[in-house]
């Protein structure tokens, strides 16, 4: 499994525990971690950092990819004992926080001010106008995915979400995506 990490300023040194791992930077501090490290441009949070890995590694995926916030503890404090219980079961898509929200595009639980965001981010996603659309996710889009779930959609797929991700530092459209994750890889849209 391949773990990628989306760092910005975080303390990495908790990767120094874990094999395959992949820091993306997007600071101009260095990450402290004996894993390898690629700069990125520090754009479209979290979200355009899995889009990269994900269009530039889709003909050589691992079986299963990890992403992960440069600290995950926010999100999920048991982030390496949700890592070994994957390990012994894997599935294709499987979040690594534990609490699922119910959410709905005209009406986010967990922030009220997303509607407008969340109907415009799906249509440009998705290509599809919904202003009704129930779903599940976890804050922080942290999860794994098989490749034969990322490689479910085309690579041009992604490659228009990046565009999306790439307009802003911290983009509106990237609370939207945190919320799509499970839409795009299980084809719940």
């Amino acid at each position: 499994m391949k773990i990628v990490v989306a760092r910005y300023q975080e303390d990495v040194d908790w990767t120094n525990g874990l094999e395959n791992v992949i820091i993306y930077n997007k600071s101009t501090t260095l990450p402290n971690s004996k894993h390898s490290y690629q700069q990125l441009p520090n754009v479209g949070r979290e979200g355009h950092t899995y889009l990269y890995h994900i269009i530039n590694n889709y003909d050589n995926l691992d079986d299963y990819t990890c992403f992960l916030q440069g600290f995950p503890f926010d999100h999920s404090p048991d982030i390496e004992r949700r890592l070994k219980i994957f390990k012994e079961n894997p599935i294709p898509f499987c979040f690594v926080i534990g609490k699922l929200y119910n959410c709905n595009l005209s009406y986010d639980t967990t922030d009220t001010n997303l509607h407008d965001t969340l109907i415009r981010t799906y249509h440009a996603i998705f290509g599809i106008h919904k202003t009704n659309h129930q779903f599940q996710f976890t804050p922080g889009a942290q999860f794994i995915a098989s490749r034969e779930t990322i490689r479910s959609r085309s690579k041009e797929f992604y490659e228009n979400i990046l565009r999306i991700m790439e307009k802003a530092i911290n983009p509106m459209e990237g609370f939207a995506l945190e919320r799509f994750w499970h839409m795009i890889f299980m084809h719940t849209d």
